[in-house]
Parts: structure tokens; C-alpha cells; sequence
């Protein structure tokens, strides 16, 4: 089933060029990544995790939610499918080896290799930190289902066990891990608390969030 492209550029507020140039891929990725939170909300309502296209599209474009790894990465190859090419924490591109350091907006990324596999790191006032590895072996739906469904189900994974939400723009990410608020910039961060009253509201005004009144996320206290 093909992606509806036209509600997915409208999602992420993209109105330019779709050929399938570096220059287009960059201007996607960033648009995609500062515009859908990620978000682990519906693992905390006890709902499952669907990688089919037509429910993707349904929560993530026409429901303006958001969604975690596998949701938003199954997305956004299927648009990169949709305009001709296929290709987190970065904006733009990077390139696939080893190479110099990329500034993103003041955001500096670099890959290095780890015998054989690819190492994405940032640069933070405390030094260089790995945010995630991957290699070149061929992955297959089955393997995202089963990977997908240990992360949305085993009472172990993270996902289960604390509310995670993150935004990005240039000049900031926002998130919110349980009840503490998050804001990094490239030279530091800050921390504030949320109280439980104050929840929905900050995922509405910060994260464009919305959820009826009185619903929780008791699971994401379970962890703490």
C-alpha cells in the first residue's frame, strides 16, 4: 500500500522540491524530525504498537501523534520510498562512514566505527556520547515486528516502565522522561520538574500532544 504523500508533506509542514537530490533528503529529514514528537504514550495505555503503513499513517499524520523508533523509522522510508530514494537525535543526513565532525544548527555529530558497525555520537559539554550503533545487515519486517514487540511489551523495556516524549527543533530538544522536562541546547541543559496536574498541558502547549482530560500514564510511574 502506497503512502498517501501528499498528507505526510502536509504533516510535517514541507511545501518544496520532492527529487531525489541530498539537498531534498536534508530538508525532509529536518522537517520530519522537528515537527513529530517522540513519543512512547500509547505502550503506557496499553495499546499496541502497529508498523503497518495504513496504521501509521493514521496515528502519526492524520492523528497528529507521535511515535517511537520503529514507528517514526517505518514512516519516513516509506515517504523517502514515495519521492523516489530511500536513505533521531540529528536533523540532516549524515554520511554513512567514518568521517569528520557534522554541525547541524551548532548540534555536532560524528560516526565512528566499532569493528564493523557504525557508532552515531554527539558532542555535549561533557564530551562525546554514542546515541545509537547499526550495521549493514539486511533487516526484514519480521525482524522490526519481533524487535518492536520486545520493546513494547517486556516489562524490562524502558518503553513499558517510564513516559518518554522528545521534540527537537534547531535550537533545542525538549523532552520529557516520567516527570522531569528536559531542555538541551548545544552548550548545556535544564531540568524542571512537572507535576502530575500539570501533564496534559505540557504535552499539549510544548509537545502538540493532546489527550481528553483525566487520562493517565500509570504505567509510567511503575519504574520509579
Amino acid at each position: 500500500m502506497a503512502l498517501d504523500l501528499h498528507a505526510y508533506l502536509e504533516r510535517i509542514g514541507y511545501d518544496g522540491p520532492v527529487e531525489p537530490t541530498l539537498e531534498v533528503l536534508d530538508a525532509l529529514h529536518l522537517a520530519h524530525a522537528t515537527t513529530i514528537p517522540f513519543e512512547n504514550i500509547d505502550i503506557l495505555l496499553g495499546r499496541p504498537i502497529r508498523l503497518d503503513l495504513p496504521s501509521l499513517e493514521d496515528k502519526l499524520v492524520r492523528d497528529r501523534r507521535g511515535g517511537y523508533c520503529f514507528e517514526h523509522n517505518t514512516l519516513f522510508a516509506a515517504a523517502l520510498e514515495a519521492v523516489g530514494f530511500g536513505g533521531g537525535s540529528i536533523l540532516r543526513s549524515l554520511p554513512m562512514g567514518p568521517g569528520p565532525v557534522v554541525d547541524q544548527f551548532g548540534w555536532r555529530f560524528r560516526l565512528v566505527d566499532d569493528d564493523g558497525a557504525r557508532v552515531v555520537q554527539t558532542l555535549r559539554p561533557r564530551g562525546w556520547i554514542d546515541l545509537y550503533a547499526f550495521t549493514f545487515e539486511p533487516q526484514f519486517p519480521v525482524d522490526y515486528e519481533m524487535a518492536n514487540h520486545f520493546t513494547s511489551t517486556h516489562p524490562n523495556s524502558p518503553f513499558t516502565r517510564t513516559l518518554t516524549v522528545q521534540l527537537c527543533s534547531q535550537e533545542r530538544s525538549l523532552i520529557l522522561r516520567d516527570r522531569k522536562l528536559i531542555e538541551e541546547t548545544p552548550s548545556g541543559e535544564t531540568v524542571g520538574e512537572v507535576r502530575d496536574d500539570e501533564l496534559l498541558g505540557v504535552l499539549a502547549e510544548r509537545f502538540t500532544l493532546s489527550f481528553p482530560p483525566g487520562t493517565r500514564f500509570d504505567a509510567a510511574r511503575a519504574g520509579s
